[in-house]
């Protein structure tokens, strides 16, 4: 197959295609962009309702929307049509015309330019601005430190550099709302027609799939806020020079000897399967008539008839008015199992079964700095479970957040004397606090109070405390979610 690369100015286009699972939709999109048909391809799920052999069917998919150009959808088409997925053109992006349309740039002398390429498609390539210091001040190291790669012309150079330190991030708070649902998929038995007549029961001959909201939770997660970026200088005076950071560069331990704990770890996943519970499908032992029954009526009448002499041989064992009963306790439970078994397996026939599982899903909130109240959160339908803010589909689940604890605003005055304090130390978040709630259909179901950086300020950690006890090491350990010190102790 052809690769295709974009050249400057080109225009990107957006195609669709849907697949009929994730996994078959994740094969699609990294295979797009692996072969460079695609810049990107972004995975959503949607519920689609069609008609099909005369029913109205209802089920979920997943919609692929691919990210190429006008000389490479002729390819990525032919490619998803020999998969079997028809695929259409949506439209030109808006975004064709960015001013950054390579995949890759390679920037010289990063420090000479007043506009640079973002982060993820930027090289930064060093020359000689490393012998004088005068370059390397916390923006520039930040700059090199969001690059894909820093390189330079000279080991040297490198030497000289890791001498200054190392560029940090604090976190800004995320809220997340994590629910537990629980999905029920009921499918009639082969005889459900026959259910009334035979159980006095009714039952619905369709399948049917219903979600219920078992419990939710609160909790708050950190993400690097590439706003507040700060540089810990290598000083050979002091005993810091050993710094963590988690892979997204937020400062976690100074000095420490720790690692990073689990339970502070940010949850990506969206939705996850935590269990599932499947029927016992197992057929009763039912008498050769039954599959030699010329008709569903029939076969009807046998699988009752069986069913019904099942619960007598049972009730007849409780009631001991058989005439070999078992010898002990043990091979009495065994015989009521097993007749019970049998019993359940005869009645699915009839009544159907039901597959269960728990479903986990995260949703995130990104808060501000002010009081909000009743905004939609969330959807939920018990008909198709958890939906976007923008699936109308789902009835609302709202959030309302109020701060208890809020740092207040500083003078003029106090506040550029306390930048000024900050220049020279390591900084660290004080989260303020606030009283989290979710509600649906007018009932609380979550609150909880939360750390939030944003109801917070800075705090300045002086760097002379890291010599605090003579040939002793003082470590720092930092909240990532938060930014707040968590421990300082001597190791």
């Amino acid at each position: 197959m052809a690769v295709h690369t974009q050249e400057p100015g080109e225009a990107l286009w957006l195609a669709m295609t849907t697949a009929g699972s994730a996994g078959q939709a994740r094969e699609l999109a990294r295979f797009a962009v692996q072969a460079r048909l695609a810049a990107c391809a972004q995975i959503s799920v949607i519920e689609s309702v069609y008609r099909w052999q005369g029913q109205v069917q209802q089920e979920a998919e997943w919609r692929v929307l691919f990210k190429t150009t006008a000389r490479a959808w002729p390819a990525l088409q032919a490619a998803l049509a020999r998969a079997g997925l028809p695929a259409s053109l949506v439209q030109e992006a808006k975004e064709a015309g960015s001013g950054w349309p390579l995949a890759l740039y390679f920037v010289v002398c990063p420090q000479m330019f007043d506009r640079l390429p973002p982060g993820e498609k930027r090289m930064a390539f060093q020359m000689e601005q490393t012998v004088s210091s005068r370059w390397f001040t916390p923006e520039y190291l930040a700059t090199l430190e969001n690059s894909l790669a820093a390189l330079d012309y000279a080991q040297a150079n490198i030497a000289n550099l890791a001498d200054y330190g190392i560029v940090y991030r604090l976190p800004e708070t995320r809220i997340q709302a994590v629910f537990s649902v629980r999905e029920r998929v009921y499918t009639p038995g082969e005889l459900s027609g026959y259910a009334n007549k035979y159980l006095n029961c009714k039952v619905t001959p369709e399948v049917k799939t219903t979600y219920e909201i078992l419990s939710s939770t609160l909790r708050v997660v950190g993400v690097p806020d590439t706003s507040h970026e700060y540089l810990i200088a290598f000083d050979k005076k002091t005993t810091a020079p050993f710094v963590k950071l988690t892979d997204r560069g937020i400062l976690y331990s100074i000095n420490g000897s720790g690692d990073l704990c689990q339970g502070l770890m940010s949850e990506t996943h969206s939705e996850v399967t935590k269990s599932k519970i499947l029927p016992d499908r197992t057929q009763p032992a039912l008498p050769r008539e039954y599959v030699q029954a010329g008709s569903k009526a029939k076969q009807a009448a046998i699988a009752a008839s069986y069913l019904y002499e099942v619960r007598e041989n049972t009730m007849n064992i409780l009631s001991g008015s058989v005439d070999n009963m078992p010898k002990d306790g043990e091979s009495m439970r065994l015989v009521l199992e097993r007749l019970r078994s049998e019993e359940h397996r005869a009645q699915r026939l009839f009544l159907g079964d039901t597959t269960e599982r728990i479903i986990e899903y995260i949703f995130t909130y990104t808060p501000t700095s002010e009081d909000v109240t009743d905004i939609v959160f969330a959807r939920f339908s018990p008909l198709s479970g958890m939906k976007s803010v923008d699936d109308l589909s789902g009835t609302p689940i709202r959030l309302s957040l109020r701060a208890t604890e809020r740092t207040e605003e500083l003078p003029e005055k106090e506040q550029k004397k306390k930048e000024k304090q900050l220049e020279g130390s390591i900084v660290y978040n004080l989260p303020g606090q606030a009283l989290v709630t979710l509600s649906y259909e007018g009932r609380t179901i979550a609150s909880d109070k939360l750390p939030l950086t944003q109801l917070g300020s800075k705090q300045a950690l002086a760097p002379k405390m890291f010599n605090l006890t003579q040939g002793q090491a003082t470590a720092v350990y930092f909240d990532i979610r938060t930014g707040a010190i968590l421990d300082i102790r001597q190791e």
